[in-house]
């Protein structure tokens, strides 16, 4: 037994001997690593606040732009309502006018349709009455007013 308990004793003394010469750098990683994982949160908590802050502020841009959007809206339908009232306003015009020239073009076509209708009628009667006239004269008559004609036409004058 005595053979175990010197070598155990041994063991525990170097395995005391490492701890004690490991144990400042051992504490010295654990302080390091806390540093570092404090660094870290609180680099965290900062990226946290300034993510927080710039959320806010994009929502407050956000906001604006929606206010905007409809405000632009709201212009862009007050510019249409009024195109269309100046749009049906011009068609009440337009077709007021047209109006007026179709009546004075059916005026003016009836008129030029009656002095042709009459005119024509003129001339209808008056080849009427020349056959007519032609029909009923006897050949005799017929020679002299032709004669009378010439004499007229040549300037021989009425007789």
């Amino acid at each position: 037994m005595l053979k175990l308990i010197l070598p155990a004793i041994h063991l525990f003394g170097l395995v005391g001997f490492i701890l004690y010469k490991a144990k400042s750098p051992f504490f010295q990683f654990m302080k390091d690593r806390q540093r570092d994982i404090s660094e870290g949160l609180n680099k965290s908590k900062t990226q946290a606040n300034m993510a927080a802050q710039r959320k806010k502020e994009i929502e407050a841009k956000f906001s604006m732009l929606e206010s905007e959007k409809n405000m632009i809206a709201k212009e862009w339908e007050e510019k249409r309502q009024k195109q269309s009232q100046a749009v049906q306003e011009s068609a009440v015009r337009v077709i007021a006018q047209t109006r007026r020239e179709a009546e004075q073009n059916r005026v003016a076509l009836e008129s030029g349709v009656a002095a042709e209708t009459l005119a024509d009628f003129k001339r209808a009667v008056l080849v009427q009455a020349k056959e007519k006239i032609q029909k009923s004269l006897s050949p005799e008559i017929q020679a002299r007013l032709q004669k009378r004609f010439l004499n007229e036409i040549s300037g021989g004058g009425a007789r």
